[in-house]
Formats: C-alpha cells, sequence, structure tokens
C-alpha cells in the first residue's frame, strides 16, 4: 500500500498490528519500525511531500543514532561479563552501522529530496510549497499574474508619493 501511495490505508493496516490506544504510526516508531518510515518517506517523496519526506528519513537517522548510544552501555558489560565474542560481534556492527540496507535507502530519499528542494526553491505558490508554477490552472496563474501587478503598481507609487512629498516640501522652503 505504501509503494501504491496510499500511506494513510497502510497505516490503518498496520493499527491491526500495534498496541491499542496509540496511534500506530507513535508505535511503530517507538518499536524502530524502519521498513515502515522507508516506504512512508518513499510514498511522501512521489507525492511530492517533502515535509512529511524529511520527517521520515530523519526519524531514521534517529533510530540509527539511538542504536550507536545504547552500545555504550554494552562495552562496560562485556568486559565485565568476559564476553568477548558478543564484544568482537558488537564492534564490527559499529563499524558497518552506516552501511545498513534501510540507513542508505533513507539517506538517499533525504539527499533526492534537498536536491529537489534546491532545485525548486519553496515558494507558496501553489499552495504545496515546492514552487512548481506549471501545476497551476490557467485561472490561477491569472491571478498570480495580475497580483504581482498590483503588487509592483503599488510599490511605483509609494515611491512617487515620497518623490512628490520630498518636491513639495523644497518649493516651501522645509526640510524633511
Amino acid at each position: 500500500m505504501l509503494r501504491a501511495g496510499m500511506v494513510g490505508r497502510a497505516e490503518e493496516i498496520c493499527a491491526f498490528f500495534t498496541r491499542e490506544g496509540q496511534p500506530a504510526v507513535e508505535n511503530l516508531n517507538e518499536m524502530q519500525c524502519m521498513w515502515f518510515l522507508t516506504e512512508s518517506a518513499g510514498a511522501y517523496f512521489r507525492k511530492k511531500d517533502w515535509a512529511r519526506t524529511l520527517q521520515k528519513c530523519h526519524e531514521v537517522e534517529k533510530h540509527f543514532i539511538d542504536i550507536v548510544e545504547d552500545q555504550f552501555d554494552f562495552h562496560p558489560y562485556s568486559m565485565k561479563k568476559m564476553t568477548l565474542r558478543a564484544y568482537l560481534g558488537l564492534l564490527r556492527l559499529e563499524d558497518s552501522i552506516r552501511g545498513h540496507e534501510f540507513y542508505n535507502k533513507a539517506a538517499d530519499i533525504a539527499i533526492k529530496t534537498y536536491l529537489n528542494l534546491h532545485d525548486k526553491p519553496s515558494t507558496a505558490v501553489n499552495g504545496i510549497g515546492n514552487g512548481e508554477i506549471d501545476e497551476l490552472t490557467e485561472k490561477e496563474k491569472k491571478k498570480l499574474e495580475s497580483k504581482k501587478k498590483r503588487a509592483a503598481k503599488k510599490k511605483q507609487q509609494q515611491k512617487t508619493g515620497i518623490w512628490r512629498r520630498g518636491e513639495q516640501r523644497e518649493q516651501r522652503g522645509e526640510q524633511g
């Protein structure tokens, strides 16, 4: 469902498998369910919902940061219990944690999103905030153009009004 872009429906279905009384998305986030987060980020990316895309990508990154921070507690425990094999496994995991499939997928989506935002800076032109004027209807384009013309005309009138007031003061011998 997420790959089909039906994020809301996918969240409803996931709610059947999570705790009652708590939103499914919060529960999945608490359980560090990264497949759901990366697929949600991909769905929002395809919908061009940049804010939600980046939110999901940063949640994945936060999970990996939490994993690394949790491993600090394991260092003294391993030395105390003399579990050398488990400790070596932990060290190998720390070396390759940023190479995990979900981390790379989330990073790839985040990079594409940032590049897209850089190429098309955010403006509130069409209400979505992605700066795409091409998606506007003809009526919206005309409305936007007339709004720009009125703003330019108002600015010109203000400049002219200030100049005339200054000119009138000079004629009267006053200083402004």
